[in-house]
């Protein structure tokens, strides 16, 4: 029952953001009837897209025009940024159905600060969206720096990969060695005659 009630909030909440977002609704429109699943660690949503381009719950079907897996790992990379969750995601099916679902949900905003002005005033909503978008930068400086240190203590600490400086090295003594070689079977050549 629980699962049941945050399905219809994550619907309700969806097509709220479509009601202020014309031209989404109308590219989902073009794909009027067309069922969609969404397969999430704690269960999946079956939705199909009404004429007015809405989503509505269809309830357990055996054919979906798109099947969406998103991971558990796509949902702990939200806050690095919606590239860093995109990629985690899985899309099986209509390919066309699947870009259109793709494309709106690219460019579906959700202006919360508007949304909080009407709750807790201009003010207070303006500064939770400046704390939200400094915890969102936070959450980037964090993935950059986790990022270096691995490369670095994968690179010197143990040395299980190469640096650039090291293969730079090497292909040098390479080129020299094999230049070598031919100063040799030059010489070589000339003793034989």
């Amino acid at each position: 029952m629980l699962k049941d009630l945050g399905l219809k909030i994550l619907i309700k909440t969806i097509n709220r953001l479509l009601e202020n977002d014309s031209e989404n609704r109308d590219v989902l429109a073009d794909y009027r009837l067309k069922a969609f699943k969404v397969c999430l660690p704690i269960g999946s949503i079956d939705t199909i897209v009404m004429e007015d381009g809405y989503l509505a719950i269809s309830g357990k079907q055996e054919n979906v025009d798109v099947a969406i897996t998103i991971p558990s790992e796509a949902i702990a990379s939200l806050p690095l940024g919606f590239e860093e969750f995109r990629k985690k995601i899985e899309i099986h099916g209509n390919a066309d159905f699947a870009a259109a679902l793709s494309k709106v949900f690219t460019r579906l905003h959700w202006d919360y600060e508007e949304d909080l002005s009407h709750i807790v005033g201009d003010i207070a909503a303006h500064r939770i969206g400046t704390d939200i978008r400094a915890l969102r930068g936070w959450f980037y400086e964090v993935k950059v720096a986790l990022s270096a240190n691995a490369v670095e203590y994968v690179t010197e600490e143990i040395n299980l990969v190469i640096n650039g400086t090291e293969i730079g090295w090497f292909v040098n003594e390479v080129d020299e060695f094999r230049d070598s070689i031919e100063r040799l079977e030059q010489r070589l050549i000339y003793l034989e005659k």
